[in-house]
Order: structure tokens, then sequence, then C-alpha cells
């Protein structure tokens, strides 16, 4: 089996990481699951490995969720966050841009070149679309193409760079970059906030068992209401889980459906190559 946590997941953060699901292996094991890894991996194509049937346990953004990976993995639980700008399985995208900009809301925007962290993320792009459409222009008026990045923190670094004018960074990204890499925002400011959106969840492999999503549920609750654990998740930002129902992901379903429906889509936009 195998484990991978994909989010929030800067240089600082992985020991962090590492240690905290060591803590609850046990809890897990607890519970019954067996042969539960002690290690967590941090694959290169994390698609190929949400499509493992050996997944155990992975982060996954909401809008891959209930788009091309419905019915390819299931749902085990969403976990919550407490940052500046957000509190439980919520958040929002802070609107970033260079300091010498003269954009003060996204409105101004005209002919701005936009970097995407990915196609398929919500708070990088799904998000973004949405608030295009809320301003009532014309995409093509604001946007005169997009350049997919690959990571937040490279998003950061083009608009330091001047390659892109815009980008949207999830607040939880922020809060940590803010902390462990604040030289990626200097000489940039926000805009302001998207909407709240449903945030990431955790996944399972679509073979894994009904009752192994229980166990998992059980194990994952018990180890973060656990005293020994609390240091390790306030570093993390972690303050416990929840199991939502499916209608929680409904309004990220919607959101897609009416901003494309609009012809609200960055990623139709021109692609630009930037190095």
């Amino acid at each position: 089996m195998s484990v991978s946590f994909a989010m929030y997941n800067q240089p600082a953060l992985l020991p962090l990481w590492q240690a905290w699901w060591q803590a609850v292996v046990p809890y897990l094991k607890h519970e019954g699951i067996e042969n539960t890894p002690d290690q967590l991996c941090w694959p290169e194509d994390y698609i190929s490995h949400w499509l493992q049937p050996q997944l155990l346990l992975s982060q996954i953004c909401s809008l891959p969720l209930i788009g091309h990976l419905q019915g390819q993995v299931q749902y085990v639980a969403s976990p919550k966050f407490s940052t500046e700008l957000q509190s439980g399985s919520v958040y929002c995208s802070l609107l970033m841009v260079s300091e010498d900009s003269d954009v003060q809301n996204l409105s101004d925007l005209r002919d701005a070149r936009v970097a995407i962290n990915s196609v398929d993320s919500q708070s990088g792009c799904g998000i973004l679309n949405h608030s295009f459409m809320q301003t009532g222009l014309g995409l093509e008026s604001m946007v005169s193409g997009y350049a997919e990045s690959g990571a937040h923190v490279q998003s950061l670094s083009w608009l330091q760079q001047g390659k892109v004018d815009l980008a949207a960074i999830d607040c939880i990204s922020y809060h940590f970059i803010a902390k462990h890499q604040p030289h990626l925002l200097i000489g940039l400011r926000s805009l302001g906030n998207t909407d709240y959106t449903q945030g990431h969840a955790w996944v399972t492999s679509v073979v894994t068992s009904t009752q192994t999503i229980s166990q998992l549920q059980q194990g994952l609750s018990k180890a973060m209401a656990a005293p020994e654990l609390a240091a390790l998740q306030r570093e993390l930002g972690l303050t416990g889980m929840e199991v939502v129902s499916d209608s929680v992901l409904k309004p990220t379903a919607r959101m897609q459906k009416t901003t494309q429906s609009a012809g609200y889509d960055v990623s139709m936009m021109p692609k630009l190559n930037i190095s």
C-alpha cells in the first residue's frame, strides 16, 4: 500500500508530514488496517499514483474529485485547517500581482498573462475562472494567455520575474509560503480574495473496501484528537477532519459548469511558452 500528501508539501513541511504520518500509523493499525506503510511517498506523477489499486491514502483537489477522477478514487474525509484567511475544510485564493502593477481590482486587468498551477486545480484555476466571471467583463479583454506552472510556488516566481501578471494562490499555501519561504512574496501583493470553496480531500483507491474506508476514518479521527499529535498538527495547520456528504461538493461542480458554460475558462485562451 502507498500513502502520499500531494498538497502543502514545501520542503520545510516534508519532515513534519512524515513525522505526523508515523504518529498516525498506530491508530490505523489499532483499527485493523494491516501493512500500513511507515514512509510517505512523493510521486512525480500524481495522476498515475491516485489511480493505483494499492493507494491507501492521498490528498486530492476538489476539482478533479468531481471531474475527471470521479468514480476512479473514493472519498475518505476532508482535513480541516486553520490559517489567517480560513478555518475548516473550505478555503479561498489570493489574487496575486506585482507590487508595481497598476491594477487595483480584477476588473482592471487588460491583456494579462495568467499563471495557473494546473488546469485541474480549484484554487489556481477553477475559482479564478469564477472570479473572472464575477467581473462581468469578457475574458478575452482581461486575459491574453495563460501558462501552467505546475505549482503555486512557481507561479509566484514567474510573477516576481515579470513573466506573468496574475496568479491565484490558495490561502493555505500562502500561509505556509509566508512562514517558510517569505522570499517568494517579495515584490508581490494581493488584489483581494476569491470566494470560498471546498478544499482538498483525502482519498483512497477505487478498490479499497468500505470496511477499510471506515477504519481509515476512525483511525484518522482518533489520531487527530490525540494530545501527542497536537504540536505537530499546529505546525501543519491541522485542526481536525470531517466526513462530508456528496452534496458539499455539488457547489464546486455547479461553479465549474456555470463558469465554463459562460465562456470563462482560462485554459481555453492561448497557451504561453514560459521557461
